[in-house]
């Protein structure tokens, strides 16, 4: 079992190599699955930061056609005041 602190070409018995490459194969598919769900982590991270986007986009748009709005408002109430105090005098 003293095969990591050695050279594998450097090993004489068979039996320890296997062991050995058994280990290695096992931590490729170890390594392989770790992948395989990092994949997805980034995946889901990608959509979500695209459906984050899609509504901050929404209410940026939400938020310019209420500001309009007031825009709106405050001249229509400005002109009404106007008209208002013009009948006053």
């Amino acid at each position: 079992m003293t095969l990591y602190n050695r050279n594998p070409y450097e090993c004489n018995d068979l039996d320890e190599l296997r062991e050995w490459v058994a280990r290695l194969k096992e931590s490729a598919s170890i390594l392989r699955e770790i992948d395989r769900h990092l994949r997805e982590m980034n995946d889901l991270l990608y959509q979500t930061n695209t459906e984050q986007g899609y509504l901050i986009d929404a209410q940026k748009e939400q938020i310019n056609l209420l500001r309009e709005k007031l825009a709106q408002y405050e001249i229509a109430f400005s002109v009404e005041h106007y008209n208002h105090v013009c009948r006053l005098n």
